[in-house]
């Protein structure tokens, strides 16, 4: 294929058209300068296309708030309707209607003029299709609904005071036919605590009952928007002959850069925020906007508004929207949803995809999940006590978790959940998993849970948050020295956590045995949960709880276990904090090969606050 440059006149600028099976026609354009362009090749709308492979992707739609943009969103809407019948991509069997929604009002268009919209808040409406908006607040919002402003706004809410975002989001529902949105700083009366939690309870069916959700994926705040044309990407038409003697005009458009994963925070901060993971976990089909394009996405098909490529951002969400996919947080048919992994292997994997999200608002740990753990309740009928972020069923096993990088977790400043909780830190937690003992048989016998207990802030919302809470359990325990080492590990820059075996009452042969492995007990790893709180280099004492252990044919010992780390609380014998996990490790060479086998463990009462 020939390209004139348009920059050159009649000077021709040579491309090989790399052409792929199902694929777009692309190459890469290099010019005497030797600056390369990476550029996808589409037929330019309206005309005939040069090539059947020209004529089968639409080039990007650059003005999404065009007319073009809508009715592809409606067709789009339409298909899934009338294809996919009640499958998990539609919204709750029985009709949900917010409490309150915003009401978009239009005006007739005169002589040809666009039509306006206003809107108002709207209370007790009958049932009818709404969309729901997922975006980033970015701050405070000075037009949220306060207690002094619900009858102002039941009449009027000004538009200019909107945020953009929110303001895009009422354009958007009324292109594509819709009457009502719901945004949470409208809808809910952000200075009323029992209007909030009455509405956080219902997040859950907010979400799963919107007709569908609206995503500003690239907007930081809620003031940047999401309409705006998309000129950076704007492509070019030349002239272009065929090797077969066929001229005519091509439209050429940059292909998107590729970059990191670890740039989705900055490039689509949506999907870095906690609240809306639940959104996107819980909403039966999403309206995406990128910054290249639309994306439409439900529980049986993917659409997008033009490009060849698939949107690379596709992948920065990619636990809410499989779970989307699978619909395995809908309720929507007489069978309950399936899951790849029972309980509680369903809710760690769960627990994990939502805690490295970022929240402002540091309580809200809790709550930004709670609209998960509801749904999850519906789905998983096992399921019965909530407990700070942890259920009943399963309750040992999900207190194994550890922290990803104890080097970048925190505590928070606030009392925000028991130390036993993964909601007591701040940062990416990985769950336990019992299947990774492979050909073994997880023993719990060893620990006993005695009693568990939290005490919820709210007294009818038992998802939310909690101010206080408590566990007792019965296990064996053993005593065990531990430094901040701040070595180096895995190639990731965080202290080596392991334990010092060096018992206050060992023997001097165990030491001299234990000293040849640097005066690290090669039964043992522990993961610290928070190395801030230590001071590097000096030794702690703590104490190893036996949580689980494992033995696969006649063993005499266990060959391996799950425990927690815990510290004393000063003052108490019997009452300790959660402060790491450890792994045990079975090593025959030692006298007493499995660590709490060993003549130092005792077996204890103990709580864990």
């Amino acid at each position: 294929m020939y390209l004139a440059h348009p920059a050159r006149g009649a000077v021709a600028v040579t491309a090989t058209a790399i052409v792929q099976a199902n694929a777009s026609v692309g190459f890469t354009l290099q010019t005497r300068e030797d600056i390369m362009q990476s550029l996808s090749l589409y037929t330019v709308p309206g005309l005939k296309p040069l090539h059947s492979r020209l004529g089968h992707y639409l080039p990007p739609n650059l003005v999404p708030a065009s007319e073009v943009s809508f009715s592809r969103a409606r067709t789009w809407l339409e298909q899934c309707d009338r294809c996919h019948g009640g499958g998990s991509c539609k919204p709750l069997s029985q009709p949900y209607m917010p409490k309150r929604v915003m009401e978009i009002i239009a005006s007739p268009s005169k002589n040809g003029s666009p039509t306006s919209i206003r809107t108002r808040l709207a209370t007790a409406t009958a049932p009818a299709p709404y969309a729901a908006l997922s975006y980033c607040w970015g701050g405070d919002q000075a037009s949220k609904t306060l207690k002094a402003r619900v009858a102002d706004y039941e009449q009027d809410i000004p538009l200019s005071t909107l945020p953009q975002t929110i303001q895009d989001a009422l354009t958007v529902a009324h292109g594509i036919g819709l009457r009502y949105l719901w945004v949470d700083a409208l809808c809910i009366v952000q200075d009323d605590y029992d209007d909030k939690d009455e509405q956080i309870a219902q997040m859950h069916k907010v979400y799963r009952g919107a007709y569908v959700t609206i995503s500003a994926a690239t907007a930081s705040t809620s003031h940047e928007g999401f309409l705006q044309p998309r000129t950076q990407h704007r492509g070019f038409t030349l002239p272009a002959r065929l090797d077969d003697n066929v001229f005519g005009n091509v439209l050429l458009m940059p292909k998107p850069k590729f970059r990191a994963s670890g740039t989705a925070t900055h490039e689509y901060p949506l999907f870095s925020r906690g609240w809306t993971f639940q959104e996107h976990s819980l909403s039966p089909r999403i309206l995406i906007y990128g910054r290249r394009e639309a994306l439409f996405w439900c529980a049986q098909s993917t659409q997008r508004d033009g490009g060849a490529e698939r949107p690379h951002w596709q992948s920065h969400d990619p636990y809410a929207l499989s779970i989307l996919s699978q619909g395995n947080l809908h309720d929507n048919t007489s069978a309950p949803p399936t899951h790849p992994h029972p309980h509680p292997a369903a809710w760690g994997a769960l627990v994990e995809a939502y805690s490295d999200r970022a929240l402002t608002v540091g309580d809200d740990k809790l709550p930004a999940v709670s609209a998960i753990a509801q749904a999850y309740a519906d789905a998983h009928p096992e399921v019965t006590e909530y407990l700070a972020g942890l259920w009943r069923e399963g309750f040992l096993e999900q207190c194994l978790w550890r922290a990803w990088d104890p080097a970048k977790t925190g505590r928070p400043g606030t009392y925000r959940a028991p130390s036993w909780s993964w909601a007591a830190v701040e940062g990416e937690v990985q769950p336990w998993d019992p299947g990774s003992v492979k050909e073994g048989v997880v023993v719990v016998g060893y620990c006993a849970l005695v009693y568990v207990e939290t005490t919820r802030t709210s007294s009818v919302y038992r998802f939310g948050m909690v101010k206080g809470g408590f566990m007792k359990v019965r296990a064996r325990m053993r005593r065990v020295l531990w430094f901040n080492s701040d070595e180096r590990r895995g190639g990731r820059y965080q202290p080596l956590n392991r334990a010092h075996g060096r018992d206050p009452a060992a023997s001097d042969d165990e030491l001299a045995l234990l000293y040849q492995w640097g005066g690290k007990d090669p039964r043992l790893a522990v993961a610290i949960d928070v190395v801030a709180e230590w001071t590097p280099g000096v030794e702690v004492e703590l104490w190893t709880l036996e949580v689980a252990s494992w033995t696969s044919g006649d063993a005499e010992y266990p060959e391996g276990g799950e425990g927690l780390v815990v510290e004393a609380v000063v003052g108490s014998n019997d009452v300790f904090r959660r402060v790491g996990r450890i792994s045990i490790e079975s090593q025959e060479f030692m006298a007493e090969p499995y660590w709490f086998n060993d003549r130092e463990s005792d077996m204890r009462e103990v709580t864990i606050t």
